[in-house]
């Protein structure tokens, strides 16, 4: 059964960063998800999730570097997990007892995270904090859903005016 984010026990969240970590290998996910469940069963005052990130590399990745060797391209590529290939690494994490969120990098991602009620919140990179398309987006995607989602907003070193103005356009 999935368990969702709760915001109001005041329980603290934990959060386990799976991006590219696991090198894109399902058996080094599921022994990470297991050696991490484990740990999150010894804590019931804790809420303990995993957070996977999502890019959509046929348009995240500029069609000129494409297959090039830069070092970035190259671990993107080279770990490269499709959206079908999470969803039962999804449900693996979710029968382990884990909260799951996702940090998506691009519009396409956006949507296909926000539509995927098995994730317990999405979070926005500071990378992304103050990038006004695609927040565009993550307000269209969740104008349009019937259920909430939890937004997790990373502000890295942003200003204060800036963080203003994404939080009043957000809400």
């Amino acid at each position: 059964m999935m368990q969702m984010l709760d915001a109001q026990s005041k329980k603290p969240l934990i959060i386990l960063e799976f991006a590219n970590n696991h090198m894109g290998k399902e058996d080094l996910y599921k022994a990470m998800v297991n050696e991490y469940s484990e740990v999150a069963s010894e804590y019931p005052d804790f809420q303990f999730a995993i957070k996977l990130q999502y890019r959509d590399l046929d348009t995240f990745i500029h069609p000129k570097f494409k297959g090039s060797d830069h070092s970035g391209v190259l671990r993107f590529e080279s770990t490269k997990v499709s959206i079908a290939e999470w969803s039962s690494r999804i449900d693996y994490a979710i029968s382990k007892g884990l909260l799951v969120g996702c940090t998506p990098f691009d519009e396409v991602s956006v949507s296909e995270v926000l539509n995927d009620d098995r994730f317990s919140f999405l979070k926005i990179g500071s990378c992304s904090f103050n990038d006004w398309p695609f927040l565009e987006k993550i307000r269209e995607v969740l104008e349009n859903k019937t259920n909430s989602s939890y937004l997790i907003a990373s502000t890295g070193g942003m200003s204060l005016e800036v963080i203003d103005k994404v939080v009043s356009f957000l809400t």
